[in-house]
């Protein structure tokens, strides 16, 4: 995963699907001989050992580095598949009160023969998100057109001199292209949202080539979403466990 240069883009709204139809139709399987996914998590540099400075991974975040909060893909939802066979296509953020504090992801099974099913891969709030009638949310999206899936981020932020005053007001999201062969192909259209008060787009923070991001480790600050690093992995071709894929009421 790395950083480099910004560039601005373009705006997108996006409302939050209805899963409520999920909740009432069982779950079904078809059955592959083979399928893509994404391997185990990737160790940038000794992640989760203390001989890596915390310092080195809030270089990768776009944004302003926080209290962290991590949301993968199967976080605060049910999925009818494991994990490691969707790949994030939209990224939600909701405010509450004028505070960024809620974050979901969007997507669906990284097999292009099952696209374009896009359902609620992942969801996470702050602590204190809530205590207000005054909702706000928008979203970044590929809505899987073209097999697109998301290898990176780029934060715009409330201007401000305090740390705290530098919220999150806009995001950009960067697009892969994954190949039936799990071959993944860096592509430069992008799409995002900005709020009112986005004044400063950061520096992006990209997976490394041949990987899609699988997660969010969010940033923040007094209870305010500030910034985000991508937790990427790699893609490849993979057997399928018995009865792949599963269906249930909302898709794949």
């Amino acid at each position: 995963m790395h950083k480099t240069q910004s560039t601005q883009g373009s705006r997108f709204f996006r409302c939050v699907p209805n899963m409520a139809l999920a909740l009432l139709l069982p779950a079904v399987s078809i059955g592959y001989a083979s399928t893509i996914g994404t391997t185990d998590a990737k160790v940038v540099r000794g992640e989760g050992s203390s001989a890596v400075p915390r310092s080195f991974l809030d270089e990768l975040v776009s944004g302003e580095p926080g209290d962290v909060l991590k949301v993968g893909i199967g976080d605060g939802v049910s999925l009818p598949n494991e994990p490691q066979f969707y790949g994030i296509t939209a990224i939600g953020i909701r405010e509450i009160g004028n505070r960024p504090c809620l974050v979901q992801l969007f997507g669906g099974l990284l097999d292009p023969d099952f696209g374009p099913d896009e359902r609620l891969l992942g969801e996470g709030r702050l602590a204190r998100c809530g205590g207000s009638l005054f909702i706000d949310y928008k979203s970044a999206s590929f809505s899987n057109r073209n097999n697109r899936f998301v290898r990176g981020v780029e934060v715009c932020s409330k201007q401000g001199g305090r740390p705290a005053q530098r919220e999150l007001k806009g995001l950009k999201i960067y697009p892969a292209e994954v190949k039936a062969t799990g071959e993944v192909i860096q592509r430069e259209h992008t799409d995002s949202f900005a709020r009112r008060h986005c004044r400063i787009w950061d520096d992006p923070s990209l997976c490394d080539a041949g990987e899609i991001m699988v997660g969010v480790e969010m940033h923040s600050i007094d209870d305010q979403f500030t910034g985000i690093r991508p937790l990427c992995k790699s893609v490849k071709g993979m057997p399928t466990p018995a009865g792949f894929p599963v269906r249930d009421g909302t898709g794949f």
